[in-house]
């Protein structure tokens, strides 16, 4: 894989905090002597260690992070730092030109499949010639591209028919040559489009039965959880009576392969849901170790007010300390809270979701709460902090919003890296600080990447807020 593809490693969750991390400034490549080794380090609750290494072609050798997560946020943050401010040596060129807006040329929507397919076709025999399988990375794009579009305007069966092309065709040329896919969960990513084609009903439902199947049985490296969802997808099919022998056997044939108790409890669940079966629920209790169930309990409880048995559903997956993976659990606490007029339960849970991450939280708790008493409510979370509560990213959030800018001054002192996210706020109240802080960041990030392109945009930010001529100043500094 070529690191210009290294995107598609990280699902979509992983990769925007990736982004956030770059935004904040917390990425800094380690000067090294090897054109070919990226160390780079991320600072988040600790400094996090990367190692990439390519070959000379760019093409990934290793990439590694030592927060011992697979294909972390961490190692999406790198990989965008290096997009920015990639070496020449590895920037390669567009490989092929597809066509992306050929859709809106076609006056068949039946027919959109075909040229979809043409364009595909020119992929794979292009990389079958030049034995360069990273041009079909580029086909990917394309088909995710074509593919949204299909969905967005609802032609399910040419959907279907391209889904086809890529498993049947390009899938088959590709698991033989390398294992790309595998890495970058290519699988799991075609869950969305099965999913969205079944629930459409607008297409043959034996069929994409029988594609999931055959997908099953002709890629070996499908994972369990790729399977349990697959079938999953399919069961949405069991609402209809006369289906529902051929989602059983499918259900069966693909279950052999799945080792895993929990995700067999799953793709049964899925089965009794849309079968509308009536000891679902029953069944839901016995399997709460599963958070997709769990979650249809909680539903299922809110929809009647049983908000004790959610606040319990939910207390018992929340940890003990604030993560945004909880943000669910604690969201939906929330609601039971509302539900049965607890005014403490509901102010500490909101508290709480904010801890987690969800920013929302602190303008909805302000709303409710006495300003009086508001002042001393965010000092007491400002110690909490300090006690380790919650994550910097939420102290921050809480700095800015309620314009806590000493704090804010002590904060970067400590943390003179967020100097690049927080300078906007500190520009009015702490000039002299903020200007300081500037140009050592800028001394620092020249020192790092020996590029004045690197630099310039803090420039701006000198000859904005303080002096044209000292920014001109600078230019001519690190030009010389």
């Amino acid at each position: 894989m070529h690191i210009r593809f290294a995107h598609h490693l990280f699902d979509d969750y992983i990769f925007r905090r990736g982004v956030d991390y770059m935004e904040w400034g917390l990425v800094r490549k380690r000067p090294i002597s090897d054109p070919h080794v990226f160390n780079i380090v991320v600072d988040g609750t600790r400094p996090y260690h990367i190692h990439i290494a390519v070959d000379d072609a760019g093409h990934l050798l290793s990439h590694t992070c030592d927060c011992g997560v697979h294909h972390c946020k961490h190692l999406a943050a790198s990989f965008i730092m290096l997009s920015q401010r990639q070496n020449k040596a590895y920037e390669v060129g567009t490989l092929l030109h597809l066509d992306s807006n050929i859709n809106a040329n076609v006056q068949d929507p039946a027919q959109l499949h075909t040229v979809v397919i043409e364009q595909l076709s020119i992929a794979l025999q292009a990389a079958s010639q030049n034995e360069n399988v990273d041009i079909l990375f580029e086909a990917f794009e394309y088909y995710n591209e074509q593919m949204h579009w299909l969905l967005d305007h609802h032609c399910y069966q040419p959907a279907l028919i391209v889904l086809e092309y890529m498993m049947d065709e390009i899938v088959s040329y590709w698991t033989a040559s390398n294992n790309d896919l595998e890495q970058m969960n290519f699988f799991r990513k075609q869950t969305m489009w099965i999913k969205a084609i079944a629930s459409s009903y607008q297409i043959d439902p034996r069929r994409l039965i029988s594609d999931v199947l055959l997908w099953t049985q002709l890629y070996p490296e499908i994972k369990d959880e790729v399977k349990s969802l697959w079938l999953q997808a399919l069961c949405v099919f069991a609402s209809d009576d006369l289906l529902r022998e051929d989602i059983l056997h499918v259900v069966a044939s693909v279950s052999e392969g799945i080792d895993h108790p929990l995700l067999l409890a799953e793709v049964e669940f899925s089965y009794k849901l849309h079968a509308n079966e009536s000891d679902l629920e029953q069944y839901a209790v016995g399997h709460l170790e599963s958070d997709l169930i769990r979650k249809y309990l909680i539903d299922t409880y809110l929809k009647r007010h049983e908000s004790s048995k959610v606040i319990q559903l939910c207390r018992e997956k929340i940890r003990k300390s604030p993560k945004h993976e909880d943000v669910g659990w604690v969201g939906s606490m929330l609601e039971a809270y509302q539900q049965m007029d607890d005014d403490m339960g509901f102010r500490s849970t909101l508290q709480w979701l904010y801890y987690c991450g969800e920013s929302n939280a602190l303008e909805h708790l302000r709303n409710i709460t006495d300003r009086r008493i508001w002042h001393d409510i965010v000092d007491d979370m400002i110690r909490e902090f300090h006690q380790g509560a919650f994550s910097d990213w939420v102290y921050r959030h809480l700095l800015t919003e309620e314009k806590r800018w000493e704090e804010m001054a002590v904060y970067v002192q400590k943390n003179p890296n967020f100097i690049a996210q927080l300078h906007p706020y500190l520009i009015d109240p702490y000039p002299h600080m903020v200007y300081d802080f500037l140009i050592e960041h800028i001394e620092r990030l020249y020192r790092r990447e020996k590029r004045i392109e690197i630099i310039m945009p803090w420039i701006s930010v000198v000859s904005q807020y303080f002096s044209e001529a000292e920014g001109w100043a600078l230019v001519e500094k690190y030009k010389s």
